[in-house]
């Protein structure tokens, strides 16, 4: 019956000391254990100084596995690279995800604090034209996007655009909100009377 690495050392990591397995062997194990992958050979750990000739070698290597054991040592480092990798990228999304709430912070400061201004003066507004209305609105709206692509990344959330229609609404038809800012921004026009008013009708 042909063993198994777990036939050889149940309790131990198969690049490993094994239990039956004594120091010169394993230390000529880890010789080869630890050569790149595709440089790894017997003949290659045989012409290292100290090392066994290439009968014994081959020898050892047959009864404790080596090749079995050096190929579950590459999964192993492998999947250690891959951990690392994993840990960087969260690290660095922790990090995007913190400088991205600080801007977001820093910029809503300001619109906090008109927002402010303007609940306890409702009428700040009333001294300003349909023309100063009209472009203070389109300078708020114009940040709107990258605010909310800041605290998408912040929250780490995708940050592609996404397009979600309303049943009955079309492929590239402006969503109810956008409409409505539109509707205003064409009141303020018209009172600014920078475009003439819809004809009715009547005319």
């Amino acid at each position: 019956m042909t063993g198994t690495i777990a036939d050889v050392a149940p309790l131990a990591y198969p690049w490993e000391c094994q239990e039956d397995e004594g120091s010169r062997p394993f230390a000529m194990f880890v010789r080869y254990r630890d050569m790149d992958t595709l440089d790894r050979s017997l003949a290659k750990v045989a012409k290292i100084k100290g090392s066994a000739n290439l009968r014994q070698l081959a020898e050892w290597s047959s009864k404790y596995r080596w090749v079995e054991r050096a190929r579950a040592w590459d999964q192993e480092q492998d999947r250690i690279r891959r951990q690392e990798h994993l840990d960087e990228l969260a690290a660095m999304s922790r990090r995007h995800g913190q400088q991205a709430e600080a801007t977001l912070r820093a910029l809503l400061a300001p619109a906090q604090a008109f927002l402010r201004t303007l609940q306890e003066n409702p009428q700040a507004l009333d001294n300003l034209s349909p023309v100063q209305k009209l472009d203070l609105a389109i300078k708020a709206a114009r940040f709107v996007p990258q605010l909310v692509q800041i605290e998408r990344l912040a929250k780490g959330e995708s940050t592609e655009r996404v397009e979600v229609r309303r049943m009955g609404q079309a492929p590239g038809q402006a969503p109810e909100d956008d409409l409505g800012f539109a509707s205003l921004a064409m009141q303020a026009m018209i009172e600014a009377r920078l475009v003439p008013p819809p004809a009715t009708d009547d005319e």
